[in-house]
């Protein structure tokens, strides 16, 4: 059993998709009617996810703003580095704020060896940090936060050049990789106490938004 489709129903899903849509009659029963009513079902959770999946994304942006310690969380950069056997050596960064990733922002350092040699992790790090930092000092335009992949060797140098060039008001947070590279197990550091690690819940919404910023760069 059915009933007739209401007028303009066609035009409109057609319109939304992009793309013809032809709509028969709408089932009040039967295999079909049990189909529909799934596919209603999932579109309202899926509606309610996405609702759900903003407030999560304000409160858990607001979990790494205390994590660092700070005020505001405007603005945090993401930073990796890598090379093949040392060459094509380049340094990424990638922004991102509440609203999400800010992609018109990233930006790539290539590294060709006259700050420092292309195999040492270490020193590509302090390269891309002056480089960022002095052109960051200049232009008024540095971000509240930097978090770095990388564990207590990468912060040192982070916090090296920061020291070198007299920024103290960036907090950095670098992401050592867990044992065998593997996500949840990943063990944190603060550039405003770098001997203490900080272990986060494997399944808390935090470590899952950290390692999403990590894996974008």
């Amino acid at each position: 059993m059915s009933c007739e489709v209401p007028q303009g129903l066609s035009e409109a899903l057609s319109q939304r998709a992009h793309f013809l849509v032809h709509v028969d009659k709408i089932p009040v029963r039967g295999p079909k009617f049990k189909l529909m009513q799934q596919t209603l079902k999932n579109a309202q959770k899926s509606f309610e996810q996405q609702v759900n999946e903003k407030e999560i994304k304000e409160s858990v942006w607001d979990e790494l703003r205390r994590l660092l310690q700070i005020e505001q969380l405007e603005k945090v950069e993401i930073y990796d580095n890598s090379h093949m056997q040392g060459t094509a050596a380049v340094g990424a960064m990638v922004c991102a704020s509440v609203k999400g990733f800010e992609k018109n922002n990233y930006r790539r350092f290539n590294i060709d060896g006259t700050m420092a040699k292309t195999n040492d992790d270490f020193g590509m790090m302090k390269e891309v940090m002056y480089r960022r930092l002095t052109r960051g000092l200049k232009e008024n335009n540095l971000p509240s936060a930097m978090l770095i992949d990388g564990g207590k060797g990468q912060l040192s140098s982070v916090l090296e050049m920061m020291q070198e060039l007299n920024v103290t008001s960036v907090a950095v947070l670098a992401v050592a990789k867990g044992e065998e590279r593997n996500k949840g197990k990943e063990t944190l550091f603060l550039g405003s106490d770098p001997q203490t690690p900080i272990h986060l819940d494997l399944k808390s919404d935090l470590i899952h938004l950290i390692q999403r910023l990590r894996d974008e760069a």
